[in-house]
């Protein structure tokens, strides 16, 4: 089976974290990474091992050897970014929130009707942390209300 060859744009936190857990998962090989600060981006590049780093993430979007990209660029960019993405063909993995409103989520997703081979998921990666695990234990057991 070929591996997925997998592209971020956006390295700060967020974006390294993506970078962390992406290394964790088989089938899958981080490839190409974008920022627009230069300095970060080949920092995080050579720190991860990932072979391509672009400060603008158009050319990382139409690298033809990258199949996924995760978009972890500040929230007024993830319609652009996202779209743009879906476009070329390529499957996204944005960042929470999807859009900045109802009607930008709106636009991604009749954007992506019209390319309906192409994968798309959001991240919401506190769902699994102990301290919201705890939460949803304790509204479970009707300790703190609904």
């Amino acid at each position: 089976m070929k591996s997925l060859k997998v592209g971020i744009i956006g390295l700060g936190f967020i974006g390294v974290a993506h970078m962390d857990a992406i290394r964790r998962i088989g089938g899958v090989e981080l490839t190409a990474v974008s920022d627009v600060n230069l300095e970060q981006a080949k920092r995080r590049a050579e720190q991860f091992g990932v072979e391509k780093c672009y400060t603008d993430f158009n050319d990382l979007i139409n690298d033809p050897e990258i199949d996924v990209i995760h978009n972890c660029t500040p929230n007024h960019l993830h319609l652009e970014v996202n779209e743009k993405i879906i476009k070329a063909g390529k499957h996204v993995f944005s960042e929470k929130p999807l859009g900045l409103d109802a009607k930008e989520s709106e636009k991604m997703i009749a954007t992506l009707s019209e390319y309906p081979d192409i994968v798309a998921g959001i991240n919401f990666c506190y769902r699994m942390t102990p301290l919201v695990q705890d939460m949803k234990h304790r509204i479970k057991n009707g300790e703190i209300g609904d």
